[in-house]
């Protein structure tokens, strides 16, 4: 067994405690750096995918990855290459802090975004760079097909199912249900995090997420076109409906965003935060933040106001949102969801069992509209054989056909059904030797903590902390890992 890392503190270049905290939990996501290091490497940089006209599979060379994403990547080599030193004293880390310069650099070029001294949302940052390397991945696969085509016609495609597919990708199973013709209209739709509004009487991540997940009522201004009466009519047809979104993939890592910003009665998602500067004063500068920033941690109001431009009020919500270590998300998936497990290599699920996540990172924001301070929470785990079975799952990639098709998907999950036998199907003879022979009252049992410590990291000081710290925290992204 291997002892679980000791994290190290990042450098604050003015203002990037925003950044800093963000950093500090992708860096220690079971399995992300890791396989950010291996798809990037210029040594083994192929690129396996299957040709339709041959059903056979191919590899082609992946081109050079983006600056940003080699900035990160050289980020983690750094972060991990930890020398042997006299373990921490006074539960403080003493390795050397490491500069992220580099990585925010090719972020702030990238993006035009995120300029110095400015404070920012570390939310805001973390969709900016998930979208730096999704892009980036999606177009090194593109430019290596086109180049394996040459002159030749193919009809291989990219599948652009990326690092962040794998590991932060889910898709929502969303429905319309007309009130008038009582037709039914369903898609999926990929995501890559949950925005979840906390207004009064959410107090808990459960609530939260049912809250996201219950019915809306579609009339008046925010009608929806009706694809059957709009048939019917011969012309587009505007109709009361109802429409509800559950979680048809789960995502391997479960990213809760809490809408702490409050605009006029209407949720926004970004918060400031960031360490003063001499001299510098950002009032006006950007329309949801405002007055000079504060050194460190700001007091917390308990509905710290403010007022922008004389008519628009905004507003933090600093109330504490409980969470738990273990999550089960079962209740806020479709049907569809253990479907799904019927015809891909997934480890087979029945309606009803659970889908447990466990919490290994959470960013904080402490402080008000006028100031704060971002910190991070993070687990760093021990890699144990559930660290292997994560890994084994979360690098097999899933067999989902064209997602936007959701007929062609029924279509596969009926023929499954009338060729296979329930009591025989428990779970799926597949490639996955880590799932099979569970029985079903060990599938439904809630599973033990992951071994692992806790630290406190806020920017160069790294701390270590505890489960109770954690779970009483201010939190303002909750990251979950599922547990297989």
């Amino acid at each position: 067994m291997n002892s679980a890392p000791v994290p190290r503190g990042l450098v604050n270049l003015g203002n990037t405690c925003y950044f800093n905290s963000v950093i500090q939990v992708l860096l220690n996501a079971p399995l992300f750096g890791a396989l950010m290091e291996e798809r990037t490497s210029t040594t083994d940089n192929k690129y396996t995918l299957s040709d339709p006209d041959s059903e056979e599979s191919i590899e082609v060379e992946l081109p050079e990855c983006d600056q940003a994403v080699r900035s990160l990547v050289d980020l983690y080599k750094q972060y991990m290459n930890q020398p042997q030193r006299p373990k921490p004293s006074n539960n403080t880390s003493n390795l050397q802090p490491i500069s992220p310069n580099k990585l925010m650099n090719s972020i702030r070029q990238k993006t035009g975004r995120f300029q110095r001294q400015l404070q920012e949302d570390s939310h805001e940052l973390l969709r900016s760079l998930i979208d730096i390397i999704r892009s980036d991945e999606v177009r090194r696969q593109k430019a290596a097909i086109s180049s394996y085509h040459g002159e030749k016609k193919s009809n291989i495609k990219a599948d652009v199912f990326t690092i962040v597919d794998m590991i932060f990708g889910g898709h929502f199973l969303s429905s319309v249900k007309c009130q008038k013709c009582r037709y039914k209209s369903q898609h999926l739709e990929p995501f890559y995090d949950l925005s979840l509004a906390i207004t009064d009487p959410i107090n808990d991540i459960r609530a939260a997420i049912a809250n996201f997940t219950s019915n809306a009522v579609l009339d008046g201004d925010n009608k929806f076109i009706c694809e059957r009466c709009s048939k019917i009519n011969g012309k587009k047809t505007y109709e009361a409906g109802v429409k509800s979104t559950n979680i048809a993939v789960p995502p391997n890592v479960l990213t809760l965003h809490l809408k702490r910003f409050e605009a006029d009665g209407g949720m926004r998602g970004g918060l400031g935060g960031g360490r003063k500067t001499k001299g510098k004063n950002t009032s006006g500068r950007r329309a949801r933040k405002s007055g000079n920033k504060k050194d460190d941690d700001d007091n917390e109001d308990d509905d710290s106001s403010s007022q922008i431009g004389g008519c628009i009020n905004f507003r933090k919500i600093n109330k504490h949102i409980e969470f738990s270590e273990l999550l089960d998300l079962s209740d806020f998936t479709s049907d569809l969801c253990y479907d799904l497990t019927k015809i891909n290599k997934w480890p087979r699920i029945h309606h009803g069992d659970p889908i447990w996540y466990s919490l290994f990172g959470v960013i904080c924001h402490s402080g008000n509209l006028r100031g704060g301070h971002y910190t991070a929470y993070v687990k760093s785990e021990e890699f144990t054989e559930r660290m292997e079975a994560f890994a084994e799952f979360i690098q097999t990639t899933p067999y989902l056909p064209d997602m936007a098709d959701i007929d062609k998907i029924r279509e596969l999950i009926k023929q499954h059904d009338l060729s296979h036998c329930e009591t025989t199907d428990k779970y799926r003879d597949n490639d996955s030797d880590f799932q099979n022979g569970d029985s079903a009252s060990e599938c439904n049992e809630k599973p033990k903590s992951i071994g692992g410590n806790w630290y406190h990291i806020s920017d160069s000081q790294v701390r270590k902390s505890n489960l109770t710290n954690v779970l009483s925290s201010q939190a303002y992204i909750l990251f979950y890992r599922r547990v297989i």
